[in-house]
């Protein structure tokens, strides 16, 4: 059983954030939700400057027209980036579109996107994170956002048994006589660690979605799992892809 847990999409989101950044690393002078920020909400940027002073910005559509401008609000200090930043408030602003980039004289944010939405997609890719984290089969190309993401498969199988030696300490284990097949699961992170725990509380999750989705009535959320949704081996077998 491996599938998306809700209780985790953060994690798909960074990961498709971080994804967007890849052709530029550098930090922008402008930095806000590199993906995009929702039409009918709050949206907001930091700018890092070291005027004491309200500096004017303009909002450019993809086109380079002006179609929103104001002064931002000097924030100071932040601890966290050491850095003396400002605000740019631009939730005045109702268009939508792609390419929108936020100026303050020479400095400019990365183009990003403004509409309804736009995390939509976040399911799914969440549901792509926990396929492209199965141990022991075959990542294959046809199931990922792209090629480089697929990969054979790792540790099978992936047979274990009980420590023997020396630990950090100087205990040592005496071991046992026995090992056990491990393979299969989720890895736990990019260093390929494997956790009863971590495992057992996402099978959870995944169980108690789908049945609070039943029991209250939730159509929208049974549909959106619904078997053939997800970019998984398993997505024809009569069975929601939550499960």
């Amino acid at each position: 059983m491996t599938r998306i847990t809700p209780a985790l999409t953060a994690i798909a989101l960074t990961l498709a954030l971080s994804g967007l950044a890849q052709a530029d690393e550098s930090a922008a002078p402008i930095r806000l939700n590199q993906l995009g920020v929702e039409a009918a909400g709050p949206k907001r940027a930091v700018l890092s400057d070291p005027s004491i002073a309200p500096l004017p910005w303009t909002l450019r559509n993809g086109k380079g027209a002006i179609v929103a401008s104001g002064k931002t609000r000097v924030f100071g200090a932040d601890a966290s980036s050491g850095e003396h930043v400002h605000q740019i408030d631009f939730s005045g602003f109702k268009g939508s579109g792609d390419g929108y980039r936020l100026s303050v004289g020479a400095a400019q944010s990365r183009p990003f996107a403004i509409g309804g939405r736009l995390y939509g997609a976040l399911k799914a890719d969440a549901l792509g994170f926990f396929y492209q984290n199965r141990a022991s089969i075959p990542i294959e190309a046809r199931f990922v956002q792209r090629p480089d993401l697929a990969r054979p498969a790792g540790h099978a199988p992936d047979k274990v048994t009980c420590f023997n030696k020396a630990d950090e300490r100087g205990q040592v284990w005496a071991g046992c006589d026995y090992s056990l097949d491990v393979s299969r699961g989720w890895y736990d992170a990019g260093d390929h660690g494997k956790y009863v725990v971590n495992g057992g509380i996402s099978v959870w999750t995944l169980l108690n979605a789908h049945e609070r989705a039943a029991v209250l009535g939730k159509t929208s959320t049974l549909a959106a799992f619904a078997d053939g949704r997800g970019r998984i081996p398993e997505n024809a077998n009569g069975v929601s892809d939550l499960l």
